[in-house]
């Protein structure tokens, strides 16, 4: 179903949904009070097993929603709603988190960063929870390949380049779960990688691909200070499953697109990174968690992709 305004590009929403009525529905109900009238909701129901698929479907009938027979990651349920979308003429397509809500403007902010910063990749400022925004601080090479977006645990400060009124600054990486990719990009990214979105890697770290893709073309990426998304933490998977994925595929991302003094580098200082936090969740008696980590390093160099766990 789309919402058009002539004089706007169209936007077509992908959310991804796996056993979660609950979670998408709410963001679906979010989606219905957004200002920006030109756009398109795709929910790709990814091989649910409890008929929620069936459900949003007969529920949101202003939403198309689309089949996967099996779980094929957020990759792949994403790349299977950006085919649908790109296939319906759309100019954007945000990739939206099925447990987020956001704000009525978020989406007149975004593409209008987009314009403003002529930027084809434009993240939303994402909360988790109560925190404060999660990717307030931009996310800046090298330390995406060690940390998940968090520069203050880092010891070292960066100032992007940002817009005069502070609407928008720089950044390597955004956030996976709140970002306008735009239409060409997108087609470009078919053509020279073979997906839209990294269906290897399952879960996590798709958007360090896509940015090191990004990096190596000197493509610009912004975030839209005022484009907002509240994701629930609270609908996240479990430690261990998140840490095996996150150790997992930077190894199998690093060796994709690391070379000379950037693959030396997280050679050197990755695995020492990931045995060292296995160790202190060892320590916290938390061995399923450590254990979850150590294989996630062991797989990653053993080139193993896809769905493991």
């Amino acid at each position: 179903m789309c919402r058009q305004a002539d004089e706007l590009p169209e936007v077509g929403i992908v959310i991804v949904n796996w056993n979660n009525y609950d979670d998408t529905a709410r963001c679906l109900e979010s989606l219905s009070e957004l200002s920006y009238p030109s756009y398109q909701v795709v929910v790709v129901d990814n091989g649910s097993t409890d008929e929620s698929g069936e459900r949003l479907k007969k529920e949101f009938e202003w939403c198309d929603v689309v089949f996967n027979d099996t779980n094929e990651g957020f990759g792949g349920g994403c790349n299977t709603g950006i085919g649908y979308a790109l296939a319906n003429d759309v100019e954007f397509v945000l990739l939206l988190n099925n447990d987020a809500v956001v704000a009525p403007d978020t989406l007149d902010e975004l593409v209008t960063v987009s314009t403003e910063a002529n930027a084809r990749v434009v993240g939303a400022s994402i909360t988790h929870g109560c925190s404060d925004v999660v990717n307030s601080s931009p996310s800046k090479y090298p330390d995406m390949f060690f940390y998940s977006g968090y520069r203050e645990n880092l010891p070292v400060s960066y100032f992007p380049k940002k817009s005069p009124d502070h609407r928008w600054w720089q950044t390597d990486r955004v956030e996976g779960g709140g970002v306008l990719l735009a239409s060409d990009l997108l087609r470009e990214r078919k053509e020279t990688a073979g997906h839209y979105i990294d269906d290897s890697l399952f879960m996590y770290c798709e958007e360090i691909e896509l940015a090191m893709w990004c990096r190596e073309r000197d493509e610009t990426a912004v975030i839209a200070s005022d484009a907002h998304v509240k994701h629930d933490t609270d609908a996240s998977s479990s430690r261990a499953f998140q840490l095996y994925y996150l150790t997992r595929n930077r190894v199998l991302v690093g060796d994709e697109h690391l070379r000379g003094a950037g693959r030396l580098l997280f050679e050197s200082l990755y695995p020492v990174t990931r045995v060292l936090l296995a160790a202190r969740f060892l320590w916290w008696g938390q061995r399923d968690v450590a254990t979850a980590i150590l294989r996630g390093l062991v797989d990653g160099y053993r080139g193993i992709e896809g769905q493991t766990r």
